[in-house]
């Protein structure tokens, strides 16, 4: 598995409309590409967002990763104040645990 890890700056205010953007319009297309592991998106502080997103190849990876350079240029450059910095590597551990409705108010 290949983890691309995307890092943003974005203008005062607009970590949350960016994350509810790409939650919109993002993630149905990169979930969608063959490949796909999972998806995560993080507000890191008031001007920074991220995102973690894995695939089973590193094909997969860069495909998804052209997808997304692409949508933020064309839907994020108002929200954005720089290009992504961008972490690709492959995923050497992983471990999670199944959500259930215990864990689901952790």
């Amino acid at each position: 598995m290949v983890t691309t890890i995307r890092r943003y700056r974005v203008k005062l205010g607009q970590a949350d409309q960016a994350i509810r953007l790409a939650e919109a319009e993002l993630v149905p297309v990169v979930s969608a590409l063959p490949g796909f592991v999972s998806y995560q998106a993080l507000v890191v502080g008031s001007q920074s967002i991220a995102s973690v997103s894995t695939y089973c190849d590193r094909g997969a990876a860069d495909s998804a990763n052209r997808v997304a350079a692409d949508w933020v240029e064309r839907r994020l450059a108002s929200v954005v104040d720089c290009t992504a910095e961008v972490t690709v590597g492959e995923v050497r551990i992983s471990v999670s645990r199944e959500r259930t409705p215990e864990h689901a108010a952790a």
